[in-house]
Parts: structure tokens; C-alpha cells; sequence
């Protein structure tokens, strides 16, 4: 659940950002996930320029903290892990993660979607699937380390996938099959 930021710690926000002028009616809000030790994930928000999302990693208040943009690029997540005290110890933890991870990575203009359901859209090519909330398959290890295996269903592009995705303990994912189902279109009802 999100936690507002009071307006005294949004306005010390604000003077973060010298690149551009921060609107007066700027919102934040902030919740604290459970894979990191020492870090919170911020969201900045306003009419004219939406949603901004970062890690704050460090201790004390959010406008004193180190800002990561979660812009897309993996990059900065990243680095963010290595001083936000990333914890992935267990399935639930993998689980969340795995969840902001994919939500917040882009490739060209999308992002990486785990689902629970494709209530609304069938599938064009071929019968839909089953599609369920992700699965947590066991301990796996791979050549880049070791953590936990899920199977999930993912939206990509419009696209649904049948994916098998291993959460690493360094956060890092890799995707180790994906089976490609066909365009997600929403179901028209009469």
C-alpha cells in the first residue's frame, strides 16, 4: 500500500531535481517493498507531467536518500540493488520482486507485464490459455548464479508468453523459455 509523503518532505523533494522546475501541485507517495533492507520505491506525481517512479535507497528521510529513475533501463535497478540491501531469500520475496522488476523494464516503446489473468482479451492465433498467477517451481541454478524458478504468464507488446523466469538472490532475471501464444485483443461482448 502506498504512503503519502507529507508536503514539508515534498517540497524538500522538489529542490532534488535542479534540471527541471518542479510544479506546485507535485504529489509523492512511497512504499517500502519487501526484497529491499534500505530503500523504498518513491512516485512522483502531477497532472501535467504524470507518473515518476524511483528507488530511494538509504536511510532517514526520502528527500535525503540516493534516487535511482525507474525509467525503463535496468541499469539503474541495478545499481540501485547493490547499496539498497536487496533481499531475495524467499519465493514470496522472488515473487514481489520479480513483479517490479518486469513491470518497470522497457524494450522499445513496452513493458514487460506478469499477469494473473487476461479477464477482458482472448487470444487471437490459437485457444487461450489458463492463465494463472505466477507459479513458484523450486530453487534453480544457472550459469549467472542461483535463486528461484517461476512460471508465469506475461503480456509483451500485446503479446501473450508462457515464460519460466529465474529470479537470481543479485536481482538480476533471466527469462529461460517463453512459448508465444499470439496477440492479446479485447473480447467484444454484445
Amino acid at each position: 500500500m502506498w504512503t503519502p509523503v507529507t508536503a514539508s518532505e515534498v517540497e524538500h523533494i522538489k529542490g532534488r531535481f535542479e534540471d527541471f522546475e518542479a510544479p506546485d501541485n507535485l504529489e509523492a507517495e512511497y512504499i517500502e517493498p519487501p526484497f529491499y533492507t534500505r530503500a523504498a520505491i518513491l512516485r512522483l506525481r502531477c497532472t501535467e507531467l504524470g507518473n515518476a517512479y524511483y528507488i530511494a535507497v538509504g536511510d532517514g528521510e526520502l528527500s535525503e536518500r540516493e534516487f535511482y529513475p525507474l525509467d525503463g533501463n535496468t541499469y539503474f535497478v541495478h545499481e540501485a540493488n547493490k547499496k539498497a540491501g536487496i533481499t531475495l531469500e524467499t519465493p514470496a520475496q522472488a515473487e514481489a520482486y520479480m513483479y517490479f522488476f518486469c513491470y518497470m523494464m522497457e524494450r522499445g516503446d513496452y513493458r514487460f507485464n506478469i499477469l494473473d489473468n487476461i479477464d477482458g482479451f482472448t487470444v487471437v492465433e490459437r485457444a487461450p490459455p489458463s492463465v494463472t498467477p505466477p507459479v513458484f517451481k523450486g530453487a534453480v541454478t544457472t550459469e549467472n548464479g542461483s535463486g528461484f524458478l517461476f512460471g508465469a504468464f506475461m503480456e509483451y507488446g500485446g503479446h501473450l508468453f508462457n515464460t519460466d523466469i529465474a529470479v537470481l538472490t543479485d536481482g538480476y532475471l533471466e527469462m529461460l523459455d517463453d512459448d508465444p501464444y499470439g496477440p492479446l485483443v479485447p473480447v467484444t461482448r454484445h
